[in-house]
């Protein structure tokens, strides 16, 4: 009992430290960041974040909460198979997505108009949703597997290496609100590639046919 608690413990500690460590590093960041962009830059820069935010959401479509489900009850020779086709599906929702916003682009740039951000920024927004998507999907196998070591370095090094591509970009370079959705793209797709390779490792790799069977189950009763 006290070791289930002493492990409960440090697991917790690591994921509320995570997260603290991240707040805290864009907090302290604040001031050197104002000092480089101007308004407009930051005006940018969160309009992206927030379709990125929603767009995250809306490519998941339940990912994360059908592994949290039923990442136990699937038989463990069937457990890869079934987090291939999620891990498939968020990957085909998001390339619908990028097909989606082009069409909405299309006549005379509608879609631009409305979200006041170029076509560019809108596929980069896209492309970001997407590998957040499937890091998110990473994340929760690792919590799920008790893995608090590998699920902090994932989350950390994130933020670090962002961090230091956007203030090198935004610094050195002299880049405005583009070094910023610079680093943030850049990163995002460091870290779609490694955990790509981290699912991988375990034998899960992104099931095209078939995918659209895991659908039903995040609408199916308890």
């Amino acid at each position: 009992m006290n070791r289930l608690r002493s492990s409960l413990f440090k697991r917790t500690f690591i994921y509320t430290f995570s997260a603290a460590l991240n707040s805290l590093i864009a907090f302290l960041l604040l001031p050197v960041l104002t000092r480089y962009l101007t308004p407009f830059d930051y005006g940018v820069i969160e309009t992206f974040l927030a379709v990125v935010t929603c767009l995250t959401g809306v490519i998941m479509y339940g990912g994360t909460t059908l592994i949290v489900k039923d990442y136990f009850v699937v038989a463990e020779k069937d457990r890869q198979r079934y987090t291939g086709e999620i891990a498939g599906f968020i990957l085909i929702v998001g390339l619908i997505t990028v097909v989606a916003g082009e069409l909405g682009n299309w006549p005379g740039g509608a879609l631009s108009l409305v979200l006041k951000l170029d076509r560019l920024l809108i596929f980069l927004a896209v492309v970001v949703a997407t590998a957040n998507a499937v890091n998110s999907l990473m994340l929760t196998i690792l919590q799920l597997e008790k893995d608090p070591r590998r699920y902090a370095l994932l989350v950390n090094s994130r933020t670090f290496v962002e961090i230091c591509i956007s203030l090198y970009c935004i610094i050195v370079v002299g880049l405005g609100w583009q070094g910023r959705i610079t680093g943030i793209t850049s990163t995002s797709l460091l870290l779609l590639a490694v955990t790509l390779v981290m699912l991988r490792r375990r034998g899960i790799s992104p099931t095209w046919p078939g995918v659209l069977r895991s659908i039903p189950t995040s609408c199916s009763s308890p």
